[in-house]
């Protein structure tokens, strides 16, 4: 997976959209996807309408792809998830679409060796 690449929505293309709040400007904060009743995604929107969060949901739990945004619309991090866990490999870019690092997840459970409050790699370099 690379950065560039790397985002295909799980939200189903046949859901309805609902637009749920609005910036001042009059452009959505967030919109909200439904199949029937059962909200099955999200979506939330900068002030300039840019995405900043995406995910969709299963039973009322994130199921699928999330996807974090970084300002302007650029894949920061996909990080997958079943059943409201995480559950398989989570990835981060910088801005330049570099590979920041992975993480891997079984079913909510793993190690993050970039964000562990107590680093993992202390004397090693996550660069590539």
């Amino acid at each position: 997976m690379n950065g560039k690449d790397a985002y295909k929505s799980t939200i189903p293309v046949e859901a309805i959209a609902r637009p749920k709040g609005k910036h001042t400007n009059g452009k959505p904060t967030q919109i909200e996807y439904y199949l029937g009743e059962d909200r099955v995604g999200l979506r939330l929107y900068s002030y300039n309408g840019d995405p900043e969060q995406e995910y969709s949901l299963r039973n009322g739990a994130k199921h699928g792809w999330e996807y974090r945004f970084d300002t302007p619309g650029k894949l920061l991090s996909p990080t997958p998830y079943e059943n409201g866990v995480e559950h398989g490999t989570a990835y981060q870019w910088a801005d330049n679409r570099t590979l920041i690092g992975t993480y891997t997840m079984d079913h909510g459970t793993g190690t993050d060796l970039c964000s562990s409050p107590k680093p993992i790699l202390e004397s090693q370099s996550l660069e590539r």
